[in-house]
């Protein structure tokens, strides 16, 4: 997304250190990595304060994070429609928190749901990083270890009257659990596709 800018400036910190091409090339990833992370917290913002609601994004991306870097799932095929992708379920995270109050019975059945499905299928590799089986143990592990802790501070919120704020990290559980979900589909498809083109 940002490969001009973080060449131009990867080329000079490389010419400025007299680095060797390997040395640029981890500047260049690490660049982009930082314009595309600064990006995303910028959005992110915007969009909260749009919707006038900049702490409850926060914490919906707080809590989704960290489940989504251990559970895989679906992805994009550019850094682009990535970047469009986040953009719409962010707004559609929004507008659910801003009009719509869970009853206890769905609050319930949708945690109970979700995080059986993320306890199941996780974690989801990506074809273009497949895990191996100690990758696939590790991540299966973390993923359990961040859903465990969410699911306190989520029941604590509720139960001490914070409901909106239990209501975004139960979003956060549900939206990862139908991107693992997608994210299996889009395997099946590929999969699917190089047998018949075999």
């Amino acid at each position: 997304m940002f490969s001009k800018i973080s060449g131009r400036i990867a080329d000079a910190l490389a010419e400025s250190q007299n680095a060797d091409a390997g040395s640029r090339e981890l500047y260049l990833y690490g660049i982009e990595q930082g314009l595309t992370m600064a990006l995303n917290i910028v959005t992110t913002l915007v969009i909260g304060l749009l919707f006038g609601m900049v702490w409850q994004i926060v914490l919906f991306m707080a809590a989704y994070i960290p489940l989504r870097s251990y559970c895989g799932g679906v992805h994009a095929k550019t850094p682009q429609r990535c970047y469009v992708f986040s953009v719409l379920l962010l707004i559609g995270v929004e507008l659910v928190i801003k009009y719509y109050a869970p009853t206890f019975a769905v609050f319930l059945t949708a945690y109970i749901l979700s995080a059986v499905l993320i306890a199941v299928l996780s974690p989801v590799e990506d074809p273009n990083k497949p895990l191996d089986e100690v990758e696939h143990r590790v991540y299966k592990k973390r993923t359990f270890i961040v859903l465990t802790a969410q699911t306190v501070v989520l029941w604590v919120l509720y139960l001490l009257g914070h409901k909106t704020a239990a209501f975004c990290v139960l979003l956060a559980v549900a939206v990862l659990s139908v991107m693992l979900i997608l994210g299996l589909l889009k395997n099946h498809i590929l999969k699917s596709r190089c047998k018949l083109a075999n």
